[in-house]
């Protein structure tokens, strides 16, 4: 992605943005079945967050998933009609959230050259994450130059996904380790990071139970309100 495809503008050459699509954990809480294939609205969850990041035009989208999960996932997305995303595995995805994104941004560094400016870290649960989210995000970061850490943050205080993460911070990024996730750099980071305000659940809705997903369900049919956020409060 360009910073001419999202509207944004920078005095000179345009920004280029990656993604990175965390979904190496199929979560044990879900119960028997891989959460990360569950249907919601026709596709599986996790077809639902690739394809908006591959929409955003974000160039190229990494989907880092657990050792051996490639064949599988790829019939989903193939079957969902997803295309782009570019899977990676991680073989070390049960020590940790935090390996999964120093893998997905040292494939980001790996495959582009001389590199991207900024990429996007994304979980592969929050099917209502959209391609709208990621331009606004863009249109945000441009006006500190994407210099700055970029994040969606509810009305309530709660922060979500995905995050535009500056080229300055892949060297700490890309040596997180265990569950040490980016959320910890969110905290030390100087300057903070942008708040981008937005309201109802798209940021901050995640799945990571059947019954968020049948909460999930039930808030699309307009029987409940009240989302499950992702991210903590600020």
């Amino acid at each position: 992605m360009t910073s001419s495809q999202s509207g944004a503008a920078l005095a000179g050459d345009a920004v280029t943005v990656a993604a990175v699509v965390l979904a190496a954990g199929r979560s044990r809480r879900f119960g028997d079945e891989d959460k990360r294939f569950a249907l919601y609205e026709g596709r599986a969850l996790l077809s639902h967050a690739v394809d908006a990041a591959v929409r955003s035009g974000a160039s190229p989208v990494v989907v880092v998933v657990g050792d051996g999960d490639q064949a599988a996932i790829e019939v989903v997305l193939e079957r969902d009609r997803v295309k782009g995303g570019e899977i990676i595995a991680n073989p070390r995805a049960d020590h940790g959230m935090g390996t999964s994104v120093a893998c997905g941004i040292a494939a980001i560094a790996a495959r582009t050259a001389p590199g991207v400016d900024a990429c996007f870290l994304a979980l592969g649960d929050m099917p209502l994450v959209d391609s709208g989210l990621y331009a606004r995000l863009l249109d945000a970061a441009s006006a500190y130059d994407f210099a700055r850490i970029t994040v969606p943050v509810s009305g309530d205080g709660h922060r979500g996904h995905p995050v535009l993460w500056p080229r300055a911070w892949f060297p700490r990024l890309s040596v997180l380790d265990g569950e040490r996730g980016a959320q910890a750099l969110l905290r030390e980071a100087e300057p903070p990071p942008v708040k981008l305000p937005v309201d109802g659940a798209n940021a901050n809705l995640d799945i990571d139970t059947a019954d968020d997903l049948a909460r999930l369900i039930d808030v699309r049919r307009g029987e409940m309100s009240e989302p499950r956020y992702a991210g903590p409060k600020e």
